[in-house]
């Protein structure tokens, strides 16, 4: 069984999002995950998340908090990774926002419950980078995808 963690950026950072679904693709080929853990948040997650849905992955949804809701825009897409979800995972019982390390807790708990870990990431500080670097601490593997460059980086 492989599991495998998603992390990448917000829509803000997305560059190319089919050349960024073409990279899961060839990553879903490769390894032939059993699952993919999904972080819920705007931007590469859930897409990422949804097309592993699409292609009969299963998903574990990690909620960051309880109270955590998705955009406006994401509500539908959301909503249905949850509902097709073989598990959910909520990170942080609060109902309120608890402060922003809670998705560096989130992160945490993906990297310590996947094989390894498929990154949509530009080199950019920010949770993206936080979650890679506590990957590496790990010694979990990382592939990463630069939608910059469209490189692909199998090294940590």
């Amino acid at each position: 069984m492989k599991t495998m963690a998603l992390t990448g950026h917000r829509d803000n950072k997305i560059v190319d999002i089919d050349a960024g679904l073409e990279f899961l693709d060839s990553q879903l080929k490769r390894w032939r995950p059993d699952t993919l853990i999904c972080g819920m948040a705007n931007g590469w997650d859930l897409c990422a998340g949804m097309y592993g849905l699409e292609r009969g992955v299963d998903i574990v949804a990690a909620r960051p908090w309880l109270g955590h809701k998705p955009t406006k825009d994401d509500r539908k897409v959301y909503k249905t990774i949850l509902d097709e979800a073989v598990e959910i995972v909520v990170v942080n019982q609060s109902v309120d926002y608890p402060g922003p390390w809670v998705y560096q807790a989130r992160n945490k708990w993906m990297v310590d419950h996947c094989d390894m870990v498929v990154a949509y990431f530009d080199g950019s500080s920010g949770g993206t980078n936080n979650c890679i670097n506590y990957a590496i601490s790990r010694d979990v593997p990382i592939v990463r995808f630069n939608p910059q460059t469209l490189e692909v980086d199998d090294g940590k």
